[in-house]
């Protein structure tokens, strides 16, 4: 009997961490917009199932400082991480509370804390066999929605002229709410690479299964090269050399031909597969309007994006700023927008004639009593 109790306690209690667990992926690819007061009638009434998804992160906070904080309420226990995390949030809620008008906003830290709030308790739990089940449980999630996006991205790809990059797989929508794109499809790659790699050097496996894991792996690079995301590629090849310099490979060069050369081989082929394909099948190709760089050679041609190292048409070389800006998906200029509001409550000539020129109209900043400005198309 004391047996029995003690098994249907810890079910109750992984199937009571696989429900939030759950909660947290249902809650993916919704956003602020569906708990922002002006909408929230409409979303409530015409976008039922997205505005639950919307507060499961709320529903887990409220059931935590309900049901949990009260043995778990040492913030000074929290490691260092958790910590970082918490002052950063901390941050975003005090600039959302000083320009109050976007104050929904705040559903991104909510989803930030209930996160981490979630996997602190996972830890302090202390039970390695609950921290493999949520690990592995969330690897399976991501293999699946992986696999289940790349299948159709290949699939709409394989007979289009157009890059993978930009595939019109992208604009699929679905309940409201568009796809995994190529950024995040290569995410989910090197996620998957790093688990497996993981394995891959346990030395835990026997020589057949270490040649899957291998060939899988090449298949995940490959497919991060042809997505051509370069937060993904610069991800990658940081997380390429720390693994070699980690676990100092005496096969270095063995390693890197699988892990290097055969995916710039499979990146080069891909095109060239598709030309073949596209002449024999491709009868009612969708025309696109194209965006890359193609490197021709005799036989056979290569594919890049075009704004993989620039977007901008001309660059001054001599412009250090010029050039990160052109590799920052204008990052650097939405920060230096920001800064510049923020310290002198005004843009200079150089930002203004930048909004211009890329279609925004000026007219439409609104000036706070703090005499900001603020843009939502930045």
């Amino acid at each position: 009997m004391l047996f029995n109790k003690k098994f249907y306690y810890k079910y109750f209690s992984y199937t009571k961490y696989l429900l939030i667990l759950f909660s947290f992926w249902i809650s993916i690819n919704t956003g602020s917009k569906y708990i922002a007061i002006d909408n929230l009638n409409w979303h409530i009434s015409n976008n039922t199932f997205n505005f639950v998804r919307a507060i499961l992160p709320y529903i887990f906070l409220i059931y935590y400082f309900i049901y949990e904080a009260k043995n778990n309420n040492k913030f000074f226990n929290y490691d260092v991480i958790f910590k970082l995390f918490f002052l950063y949030g901390s941050c975003q809620i005090l600039g959302l509370i000083y320009k109050f008008d976007d104050f929904y906003e705040h559903y991104w830290v909510v989803c930030l804390f209930s996160v981490l709030i979630f996997y602190n308790l996972i830890k302090e739990k202390n039970d390695e066999k609950l921290f493999n089940f949520i690990f592995f449980i969330n690897i399976i999630a991501i293999l699946l929605i992986f696999s289940i996006f790349i299948f159709i991205t290949f699939k709409a790809n394989i007979l289009s002229e157009h890059l993978l990059y930009d595939s019109g797989t992208a604009a699929i929508v679905y309940n409201t709410e568009q796809v995994p794109r190529s950024s995040g499809l290569s995410r989910m790659a090197l996620i998957l690479f790093i688990f497996l790699n993981s394995l891959y050097f346990s030395n835990r496996f026997n020589k057949k299964v270490n040649i899957y894991l291998n060939i899988t792996n090449i298949l995940l690079v490959s497919i991060i090269l042809l997505f051509q995301s370069r937060g993904a590629l610069l991800s990658f090849a940081f997380i390429f050399i720390g693994i070699i310099i980690f676990y100092r490979l005496k096969n270095i060069i063995q390693y890197c031909c699988l892990m290097i050369l055969i995916p710039i081989i499979i990146f080069i082929s891909y095109p060239n597969i598709k030309n073949i394909l596209i002449e024999k099948y491709g009868d009612n190709i969708q025309s696109y309007i194209k965006a890359e760089k193609k490197i021709i050679f005799k036989n056979f041609e290569i594919k890049l994006r075009k704004n993989l190292l620039s977007t901008e048409d001309q660059i001054n070389e001599n412009n250090l700023f010029d050039k990160i800006h052109s590799i920052s998906n204008n990052r650097l200029g939405a920060w230096n927008f920001l800064l510049q509001i923020f310290f002198k409550n005004k843009l200079n000539d150089k930002i203004k004639n930048k909004l211009i020129n890329d279609g925004y109209n000026i007219d439409k900043f609104k000036n706070y009593t703090s005499n900001c400005y603020s843009y939502s198309g930045f």
